[in-house]
């Protein structure tokens, strides 16, 4: 078996890295002796290491060149390779060999699979954001023009704000084998474009790790902070609407970080960097909150790491959904300050049974601190009702493997 996992970000931001993981686990429990190519999207500038984690945990995958990359350069240069790359894949044909590395490891694969994420959507509404989702596309594309058999896991659908974005993922999702939507309003969108026979709901993907606790307590020690003591994580994202200043979701989460220490819950704060686009925002966070460097927290950690961390604190309040995610894999209450930039924290908290956990950030900062207090008070209820939310997701998401050899016709 040859399988490509197409649609991956790199690891620089760990939410996207845990769906990455997340994908290769489904694969390698369907297929154990499958080789196994990643697509990466193309970053401006590049990472010297852009999955250093994904390789340290399976290091037999193949990393292959992205089909597309920009290099930052002006919008008609952009404009002429994406020309050049579509003409190639109009040529791309599965008795032919190609030069592409990349497209040659597709003519041979057996599978392609899109991962999990927010891969699917033009929310800007504007050409450019049509022209980033063809671009994301273009392997996926490659491999369903040859016919090769496609799966979209753990995917949010839509919001369409164009008709070539909807246009194009009905194209996808009707050639695709199989559509793995992560809440119920992607599957309404899958149903709205294209009445897909296997369609199946499930939950977001990462949910399906199992993650060894590892290394949170020396972390702490070599800062100098208390493991054992009652702590408080911060994640703060810097992908925020268009009409959210920055300065205002630092302010909302200074207010529900002071009202919380004023409980007399928490003896300490910590503030983590999860994604290495939100460093400057996460320092401007420990900044306003008065904190020394030791409580910001910008290890290079991977996602069992991070849990981990997570894990020994008593609650995250986080706009980063995935930090989310891991904290509720170690048992954490987590609680997500969305900033809504789309559906996502409504729309998975909700599938798993825990939308009480969900804030937008639009109801305030009192709101959200209210509602951090109120799940401090029910803390023993939440842990169980995280528990058994995490252990019905996984069950779910270990169909996905029967789905798989299904597809390919392995029993």
């Amino acid at each position: 078996m040859r399988i490509v996992l197409v649609n991956v970000s790199p690891d620089s931001n760990r939410g996207a890295c845990a769906l990455t993981w997340a994908s290769l686990d489904l694969v390698f429990k369907a297929f154990p002796r499958a080789s196994v190519a990643i697509v990466p999207i193309a970053l401006t500038p590049p990472e010297a290491a852009p999955f250093r984690h994904t390789l340290r945990r399976y290091p037999d995958v193949e990393i292959l060149p992205p089909l597309f990359d920009g290099g930052g350069k002006p919008a008609f240069v952009l404009l002429s390779r994406l020309a050049r790359s579509l003409a190639e894949l109009v040529r791309f044909g599965r008795n032919r060999h190609n030069r592409n590395r990349t497209l040659e490891w597709i003519r041979n694969c057996d599978l392609a699979i899109s991962i999990g994420g927010v891969n699917f959507q033009t929310y800007s509404g504007t050409l450019r954001g049509d022209l980033r989702f063809v671009i994301r596309q273009l392997a996926l594309l490659a491999a369903q023009k040859i016919d090769v058999p496609s799966v979209l896991i753990g995917a949010q659908i839509g919001p369409f704000a164009t008709r070539l974005g909807s246009a194009l993922f009905g194209r996808l999702a009707k050639k695709a084998a199989a559509v793995f939507p992560r809440d119920r309003v992607s599957a309404s969108e899958v149903q709205k474009l294209v009445t897909h026979p296997r369609s199946i709901l499930m939950p977001d993907s990462a949910l399906v790790l199992e993650l060894s606790p590892s290394g949170a307590a020396d972390l702490f020690e070599r800062r100098g902070l208390d493991a054992k003591a009652a702590t408080l994580a911060l994640v703060i994202s810097s992908a925020l609407r268009p009409d959210e200043r920055s300065d205002a979701h630092v302010a909302l989460f200074v207010h529900v970080a002071r009202r919380l220490m004023e409980s007399g819950r928490f003896a300490q704060i910590v503030v983590v960097v999860q994604s290495a686009e939100d460093r400057d925002i996460s320092i401007e966070l420990v900044q306003n909150l008065r904190l020394d460097a030791r409580f910001l927290i910008d290890d290079d950690l991977d996602p069992a790491q991070l849990s981990s961390l997570y894990g020994v604190c008593r609650m995250l309040v986080s706009s980063r959904l995935h930090a989310a995610l891991l904290s509720l894999l170690a048992g954490t209450p987590a609680v997500s300050i969305a900033p809504e930039v789309t559906f996502k924290e409504q729309a998975v908290l909700d599938l798993i049974g825990l939308e009480s956990l969900y804030v937008p950030t639009r109801l305030g900062a009192d709101r959200a601190a209210e509602i951090c207090l109120a799940v401090l008070t029910e803390e023993d209820r939440y842990r169980q009702a995280i528990a058994t939310a995490a252990e019905n997701a996984r069950a779910q998401l270990n169909e996905v493997p029967h789905h798989l050899r299904e597809v390919v016709g392995h029993s």
